[in-house]
């Protein structure tokens, strides 16, 4: 008798430490889950918990189904709201304004260009966070949209028809940079756009072919013309400091290797156009019109407008945003 209750006080004390040994992180990601990019970070989770035997486990909560809202992250994540979250840069520009003007939509035209600036703005938001009370596990390369003028109506594919119509776009770098080009555009969340554009609130938004299928607006545009280059600064992988610490060394290497990968990976696959082309012919089959794109004279109007309202957005927040202006322009050097 005094064998069996020793030998099962053994048994649950191996299985209060193996309970003890899995540590479960709560991560936050605003993406919905058939984004490509929560895609990619559900694959890290399954890499991370592969590689430590389950010891580490990333429960993501994708579509920020977690309650946490990216513009308070700077506030929340350090006092322990979440133990990871996948954060785009821009959504934080509330609490640090700099940090919406990394990287200005249409600066770049090449997939090239947009590589040439990865390391420029790694490093800054590494220091940025590591100076928040924040501890960067690594990044993710979001892909590359090429945006089209999808248009209502009347087919639009010069900036001259662009002017008579209501425009919606997702950044106030936008609304800057088509205001200077004397086009009249609005923020309208991605969720009120298929409504927005049905009811005529807006003529027109940029969108890329990938992402209209994900909210059906190929059923009420009639025509689509391709423009500028999204510029997409990397999400980065940010942990709350005190959960970062108390990893053991092995599941912080096995962490940060895993979200090395994810890099990898990801940056590979960045500039691969075949998703957004096969889109293109989906929106076409469904009755959009594939025009021709902006001329080429359009486009660097276009260009030279978001450097110039880049210029004075920087001026405005000050010297660390004029010089991260001049490094990420120096890296393109296109």
């Amino acid at each position: 008798m005094r064998h069996r209750l020793v030998l099962g006080m053994a048994l649950a004390g191996l299985l209060v430490q193996s309970a003890a040994a899995e540590t479960v992180w709560k991560v936050h990601s605003v993406f919905p889950e058939n984004r490509a990019e929560a895609v990619a970070f559900s694959d890290f989770a399954a890499d991370v918990e592969k590689a430590s035997d389950g010891e580490l486990r990333l429960n993501f909560f994708h579509g920020g189904s977690l309650g946490l809202k990216d513009v308070d992250l700077l506030r929340t994540l350090p006092a322990g709201a979440a133990d990871m979250a996948m954060i785009f840069s821009d959504y934080l520009s509330r609490d640090a304004p700099i940090l919406g003007q990394l990287f200005v939509n249409g600066s770049a035209t090449t997939p090239e260009a947009n590589a040439k600036v990865a390391p420029v703005l790694k490093d800054f938001l590494t220091s940025f966070f590591e100076d928040s009370g924040l501890h960067v596990v690594g990044f993710y390369r979001a892909p590359l949209n090429q945006l089209s003028m999808f248009c209502k109506g009347t087919p639009v594919r010069t900036l001259e028809e662009l002017r008579s119509k209501k425009v919606r776009v997702w950044s106030k770098d936008l609304v800057d940079t088509f205001g200077a080009l004397g086009v009249s555009a609005q923020i309208i969340p991605q969720a009120d756009l298929y409504i927005a554009m049905q009811t005529g609130v807006i003529d027109c938004a940029a969108y890329s072919h990938t992402l209209a299928l994900s909210i059906s607006l190929q059923e009420v545009a009639d025509s689509a013309s391709y423009l500028f280059l999204q510029a997409a600064p990397p999400v980065a992988a940010v942990a709350n400091k005190a959960a970062w610490e108390a990893l053991t060394p092995e599941l912080k290497e096995i962490l940060v290797r895993e979200a090395d990968k994810m890099w990898e990976s990801s940056a590979a696959a960045a500039a691969d156009f075949s998703m957004e082309e096969k889109a293109m012919a989906t929106t076409a089959a469904a009755g959009v019109t594939l025009l021709e794109p902006f001329s080429e004279e359009d486009r660097m109007a276009f260009r030279n407008a978001a450097i110039e309202v880049w210029a004075g957005s920087a001026q405005a927040i000050g010297p660390e945003a004029i010089a991260l202006r001049e490094k990420v322009l120096d890296a393109m050097d296109d």
